[in-house]
């Protein structure tokens, strides 16, 4: 039914998180509003982008006695500005007491490890996310636990920790990068790759790069960074160690059932692995269902404890670990490591659903201040590229142009949009898949009196950020401000770069239909958003959070700029795709929510440095002639 509000679902585990331990709330007139820092500072299991059985769940973390079991968290570290992650130890027979005795207190787990560093992660592999911490595994006494980590470097290196003293060793060595290792019983085999060196990766002179080449077949974005590896050019390698497990010829490998359940594998003769370079067959296996598959969502304990334990969290709960008794089915939260929360006012996220003009149905997050009341209508920030209802929303899709919670904190409303998925044959339409969803999103949301349709903002990103390019274009009176962030919207500039590598000729056939050469160009004025910049009317925040996407950015900023338009640049030196450095992520947020806060409902931040910044927009209000809200 279009305009249907209804309640998140709450996952069942978490009814269970409030009815037996979960963290309590402060009084209500005493709560803060929800921040950027807040954001950034959140724990989470598994990696610091979101909790998920996927990510958090990992092989061996129960110690072969069941006596133990680890579990790993992450963290941006503020005002330091580095990401943490720990290891914390449970003793199984302690969890599984409290769990079956209301009485008995909950055991507090020990941090047995804890490191630190500032970095984006590798690039290139979509999985690492900036993790500290990878792969925990035990020795096959118990007495110590392997892992890999980074300890102040963008390096991955194996570690070995003494679980009764506490005591850490490195194994690998300083200038070598793991990926991937296996434990035995009298030495440790890992898979390593030269040492990265993050510093320069964005340079474009100096040692080891030659002053003068021939740069022909070579694309742009590597003849400027030579040293540079990851999504601009390639898909990632990524290499993993696999185990024939003791009982028998079998290997268990862990899914996903998220998606349609698909698995690339690659069989090598393994009489021919010591020959380099030999060519091998890869084929894809696709998996139906069956009987003997048995679906998992977290840790289990072996024959000893019967121990199961779980991450629960939806869209307004926050993840909590809960542990279950598999024997007594008795369940408890066992480990919340976010208790600051308790002190913030945390904004309600629904599920919105609505129709657009195609009779398609869609379903978003809606996001409402916390001091929302019956009747009040809220300038509306739309962000877009996905929505997962599963998940506690606290930024939205990514880190890039999106900050949902902290938006929300300012007195905004927020739409989480998960756009349909383009047809696989013939040229994309923009407006099908982008402005056509939106605009009839905010129709509705209007028509329920929650939001002020003329006071509404735009985010996107990636794809949707040449969505969202084209959404200001094409109904430049629907929209108040944007933020485009790490796309290319259909540049000339963008699309020349992207020559001599794997991505050229991926956006011709897609996005416009034709390259840009003779009567090909008329498709391209039509359907860029940079040959129709005079046709926007909304402020736009450019994020460029890389040196590729500036290049590839740079003719959208530089046409509103020439023409006086209302624009501001963000450029990070260091940044990625999906930025990951706390005060990156910090940097961005801030920008992003002033900007929306200033155009979209009139109000400045009191926060430090941001005098300038003001200073600056409210000059371009007064050229655009509208200093009044």
């Amino acid at each position: 039914m279009p305009g249907k509000l209804s309640n998140a679902k709450i996952l069942s585990v978490t009814v269970l998180i409030l009815s037996c331990g979960g963290a309590v709330s402060a009084d209500s007139d005493s709560l803060r509003a929800f921040t950027v820092s807040d954001s950034v500072e959140m724990s989470y299991f598994g990696n610091v982008y979101e909790s998920s059985p996927a990510h958090s769940y990992d092989d061996r973390v129960v110690s072969p006695d069941g006596k133990h079991i680890v579990v790993m968290t992450h963290r941006g570290v503020l005002p330091a500005g580095y990401s943490e992650g720990t290891i914390w130890l449970f003793d199984v027979d302690d969890v599984l007491a409290s769990v079956n005795d209301e009485e008995t207190e909950v055991p507090t787990p020990a941090a047995i490890v804890r490191m630190s560093a500032t970095v984006n992660g590798q690039t290139g592999d979509f999985d690492d996310r900036g993790n500290i911490l990878f792969q925990p595994r035990w020795s096959d006494d118990g007495q110590s636990l392997y892992f890999i980590g980074r300890d102040d470097s963008e390096n991955r290196q194996l570690f070995e920790v003494d679980v009764r003293t506490g005591e850490l060793k490195r194994i690998s060595l300083p200038d070598q990068n793991v990926m991937s290792y296996l434990p035995g019983r009298q030495s440790v085999v890992y898979l390593a790759s030269p040492g990265i060196d993050e510093q320069r990766e964005w340079l474009s002179a100096g040692e080891g790069i030659p002053d003068v080449i021939v740069g022909t077949g070579t694309p742009l974005n590597e003849l400027l960074f030579p040293n540079f590896r990851g999504y601009a050019n390639a898909s990632p390698l990524v290499l993993t160690a696999w185990q024939v497990t003791p009982s028998g010829p079998t290997v268990i490998n862990h899914l996903s059932t998220e998606e349609p359940l698909q698995i690339e594998s690659t069989y090598i003769d393994v009489a021919g692995i010591a020959a380099a370079g030999e060519p091998y067959d890869a084929v894809v296996l696709k998996l139906a269902a069956h009987t003997d598959w048995v679906a998992g969502t977290g840790y289990v304990a072996g024959e000893r404890g019967r121990l199961g334990l779980t991450v629960g969290e939806s869209l307004n709960s926050p993840p909590v670990l809960i542990a279950t008794d598999t024997g007594s089915g008795e369940s408890r939260a066992l480990f919340d490591p976010n208790p600051q929360l308790a002190n913030i006012a945390m904004a309600e996220v629904r599920e919105f659903e609505w129709q657009d003009k195609y009779g398609r149905t869609h379903v978003a997050g809606l996001v409402l201040p916390a001091d929302h009341v019956a009747g009040q209508r809220h300038p509306l920030v739309i962000q877009t590229h996905g929505f997962n209802k599963r998940r506690f929303f606290k930024m939205g899709y990514s880190r890039t142009a999106n900050a949902g919670r902290a938006l929300a904190g300012r007195g905004l409303a927020v739409l989480q949009v998960q756009e349909p998925r383009p047809e696989r044959d013939g040229v994309y339409d923009a407006a099908r898949l982008g402005s056509d969803v939106y605009l009839s999103a905010v129709d509705q949301l209007a028509k329920n009196g929650l939001v002020d349709p003329d006071k509404v903002g735009i985010s996107g990103y990636s794809f949707s950020g040449w969505l969202a390019a084209d959404a200001i274009t094409r109904e430049p009176d629907r929209f108040a401000a944007a933020v485009i962030a790490n796309t290319d919207p259909l540049s000339l500039t963008g699309y020349f770069s992207y020559v001599d590598s794997p991505l050229h000729g991926l956006v011709e056939p897609t996005y416009v239909g034709t390259a840009p050469f003779g009567e090909g160009i008329n498709e391209w004025l039509k359907r860029s958003p940079n040959f129709n910049t005079d046709r926007i009317s909304a402020p736009v925040l450019v994020s460029a959070l890389d040196p590729f996407h500036l290049i590839s950015l740079w003719d959208l900023y530089a046409a509103l700029r020439y023409q006086g338009k209302p624009v501001e640049l963000q450029f990070m030196r260091t940044g990625n795709h999906n930025v990951i450095k706390p005060l990156q992520v910090v940097a961005h947020h801030e920008m992003m929510v002033d900007w929306f806060d200033f155009w979209l409902a009139g109000d400045e931040s009191s926060g430090q440095g941001k005098a300038e910044q003001y200073s600056r927009w409210r000059a371009m209000r007064a050229r655009r002639g509208g200093d009044d809200q």
